[in-house]
């Protein structure tokens, strides 16, 4: 009867997720090795977050700001490098619109948009991420 056998059958546990980081295939870091990194602040219900997008990679980060004062944002963009130089990556160049020209003392690498303009690959990761949100 299999109506008995399904209730007194004992449900088996899935198995574990492996959770072990697995290195960065060699080609890949001598061939995207140095990054350049796209930043912006975007806004979901009035919440700030700090966005990047990697060219060569398209690997995208987003991380909330509490506020959007220069140390957060230092922090945050400084945790986004750190985990991109973990994995074997030189970030390069960072690219943002002129609003982050105040954290130029702490990231000599900006090269930042006009003014007026923006940064076109990160305006449209922010679309991109919205719509899927």
């Amino acid at each position: 009867n299999l109506g008995s056998l399904k209730g007194k059958t004992v449900r088996r546990p899935n198995p574990h997720v492996d959770t072990r980081t697995q290195p960065v295939p060699s080609e890949i870091l001598y061939t995207h090795g140095d990054i350049t990194l796209e930043i912006d602040i975007k806004f979901i219900n009035k919440m700030a977050f700090l966005i990047t997008h990697s060219q060569s990679l398209h690997f995208i980060t987003v991380e909330c700001l509490t506020n959007r004062q220069v140390p957060t944002i230092v922090n945050s963009l400084k945790t986004t490098i750190r985990m991109y130089h973990n994995r074997g990556f030189n970030v390069v160049r960072i690219l943002p619109d002129p609003e982050f020209e105040p954290l130029r003392p702490d990231f000599p690498i900006l090269n930042t948009a006009a003014a007026g303009e923006h940064v076109p690959g990160i305006e449209r990761t922010i679309r991109t991420v919205k719509d899927t949100v």
